[in-house]
C-alpha cells in the first residue's frame, strides 16, 4: 500500500455486524492484538476481562473468532452472574447469532437481550454512560482513538436514552456489558488507528426479523436500539426471513458512527481480506468481511464513448460538506466532479455538482450525492465524449523517478507529469514545484 495513500475500509454486512465480528475481521486482516490489548491497558480494566481471538473456519473458509470474557472477580457479588465461559460462546443472546458472546455488547439499557447466563439485574450497579465517557476521556488513550470511541458511545446512548426515555447521561451499561461495550469499542477504535483507515464504506444492512427474548421480556427485530439509530440516519436497511437478530447495537453504532458512505464497493486496490465470526449457526456463513485498500483510479475510456453525467443544485450544505462529497465521489469511480457557483430560488446562492462518470458507477455515486449533500433529486443523462489515448512513461531525473501522463488523440501530444510524483521529488530535494516539473520534462524529452 503506497504511503500516505488514504486507506479504505468496507464494511461488508451480508449476515449483519456485532463489535466481536468487527474486532474479529479486523484481526484477520491484520490488525495487531498486542497493540489492541496495549491500548486498552490504558483504560486501567485489565483486571476485568480476558480478551480471546481465535482463528478458524467456518464452512470452508477461514477468519477468526474474537470474544471477551468477563472476570466474574469485577462484579459486584450481588449481581448473581453465573458465566460458564466454556467457549463455545453457546451462551449468547438465545436469539441465533451470537454478536462475540452474547451480552450484545452495548444494549446500554437495564438488560441483557435474553443472556442464557442468569443476570439478576435487580439492581441499578453498573456504568454510565456518563462514566464510561469520563474513563475513555482521563486516559493515555491517543486523541483520534478517543474521538473514535467516543463518536460510537455518542450514538449508541443517544440511541438508548430515546427509547428508554431518560437522559443521555443516566442511561446505563449494566456492569458486563459496560466491559464488553468498553472492550468492544475502544477495541474497534484501536484496530482502525493500527490499520491506518482514514475512510470507511458500508454495504446495505440486513438484519434478522421475529422476535427475541430479554429481561424486559419479548422485543421486536430489530431491537429498540437499532431501530432508533436509523431514524433519519439515511443507511439502507432492510430484514430478511431468518429469525433472529442478525446487527446489534454495538455493531449498529459503528457503522452509524463510522461509515461516511453506503452502497457497493468503491474503485479500490485490494491489500487484505478478513472474516470476522459470529458464533451461532444461521443457515449460512455467519460472519462479517471487511475489506481494506486504496483508491484505485478508473482510467478513461481512450476513444469516443457513452458516460453518465449527474447533476444536481445545493444551496442547504457546507463548503466542508460538498468538499468531502466530491472527494467520496472520485474515490468511488467518477471521472470528473464540478462544482459551479449558481442562483438558485430566490436568488439564493448555491452550487450546481456536475458528475461524470462509468455508467456502472451510477447507483454507488447518487448514493454519496443524497448521503453526503443536502440535495434531494439527481438529475442523470447519457452523454457522449471524446478521450485521448493515454499512457504511462517513467522518467529519472537528476532528482529521482517520476511518471509522466503522455496523452495522443490523431498526430497532438500532450506531457503531464503526475501530481503525486512532481511534490514528493520536490520535497526529497527541496526544489520549487515548477523546479520540478522542468526537470521531469526535460528528462521526458531525451527519451
Amino acid at each position: 500500500m503506497t504511503e500516505g495513500t488514504p486507506k479504505i475500509l468496507y464494511l461488508d454486512c451480508f449476515s449483519g455486524i456485532s463489535g466481536d465480528m468487527f474486532l474479529g475481521a479486523m484481526l484477520d486482516a491484520g490488525a495487531s492484538l498486542e497493540k489492541i490489548k496495549a491500548g486498552l491497558s490504558l483504560l486501567g480494566l485489565d483486571n476485568e476481562f480476558t480478551l480471546v481471538s481465535e482463528p478458524g473456519q467456518r464452512q470452508g473458509i477461514t477468519g477468526t473468532s474474537f470474544d471477551v470474557i468477563v472476570h466474574k472477580l469485577s462484579l459486584l457479588h450481588s449481581h448473581n452472574h453465573d458465566h460458564e465461559h466454556s467457549h463455545d460462546h453457546g451462551h449468547g443472546h438465545g436469539h441465533g447469532h451470537d454478536h462475540g458472546h452474547g451480552h450484545d455488547h452495548d444494549h446500554g439499557h437495564d438488560h441483557g437481550h435474553g443472556h442464557d447466563h442468569d443476570h439478576d439485574h435487580g439492581h441499578e450497579h453498573g456504568r454510565s454512560y456518563a462514566q464510561i465517557r469520563a474513563l475513555i476521556e482521563q486516559s493515555a488513550l491517543e486523541d483520534q482513538v478517543k474521538q473514535t470511541a467516543l463518536a460510537v458511545f455518542a450514538v449508541i446512548a443517544e440511541a438508548e436514552a430515546a427509547v428508554h426515555g431518560v437522559a443521555i447521561e443516566d442511561v446505563h451499561f449494566h456492569e458486563v456489558g459496560a466491559i464488553d461495550s468498553i472492550v468492544d469499542i475502544v477495541g474497534a477504535a484501536l484496530a482502525l488507528a493500527d490499520l491506518g483507515i482514514s475512510q470507511i464504506v458500508c454495504s446495505p444492512l440486513v438484519d434478522g426479523s421475529g422476535t427475541i427474548l430479554c429481561q424486559h421480556g419479548t422485543i421486536p427485530v430489530p431491537v429498540p436500539a437499532v431501530a432508533r439509530m436509523l431514524k433519519d440516519a439515511d443507511i439502507p436497511f432492510s430484514t430478511c426471513d431468518i429469525p433472529t437478530e442478525l446487527i446489534t447495537p454495538t455493531g449498529m453504532g459503528i457503522v452509524k458512527a463510522l461509515a461516511g458512505s453506503f452502497g457497493a464497493m468503491p474503485a479500490m486496490r485490494i491489500y487484505s481480506v478478513g472474516y470476522g465470526f459470529g458464533q451461532r449457526e444461521i443457515g449460512r456463513l455467519n460472519a462479517l468481511r471487511v475489506f481494506i485498500g486504496e483508491p484505485a483510479a478508473v482510467e478513461q475510456p481512450s476513444n469516443a464513448g457513452t458516460v453518465l453525467l449527474l447533476e444536481c443544485q445545493i444551496d442547504n450544505s457546507t463548503g466542508e460538506e460538498l468538499g468531502r462529497a466530491a472527494e467520496l465521489l472520485m474515490q468511488a469511480g467518477a471521472f470528473d466532479v464540478s462544482l459551479i457557483p449558481v442562483f438558485m430560488k430566490k436568488y439564493r446562492p448555491g452550487t450546481l455538482f456536475q458528475v461524470v462518470a462509468p455508467l456502472q458507477t451510477e447507483q454507488a455515486l447518487v448514493q454519496i450525492l443524497f448521503a453526503e449533500t443536502g440535495t434531494i433529486g439527481v438529475r442523470r443523462q447519457l452523454v457522449q465524449r471524446h478521450t485521448m489515448q493515454r499512457e504511462i512513461v517513467k522518467v529519472m531525473t537528476e532528482f529521482g523517478e517520476a511518471r509522466v501522463k503522455v496523452t495522443n488523440w490523431q498526430g497532438t501530444t500532450k506531457a503531464h507529469p503526475e501530481y503525486e510524483d512532481v511534490a514528493a521529488l520536490a520535497g526529497r530535494a527541496g526544489i520549487s514545484y515548477s523546479h520540478a516539473v522542468q526537470a521531469i520534462l526535460a528528462a521526458y524529452q531525451t527519451l
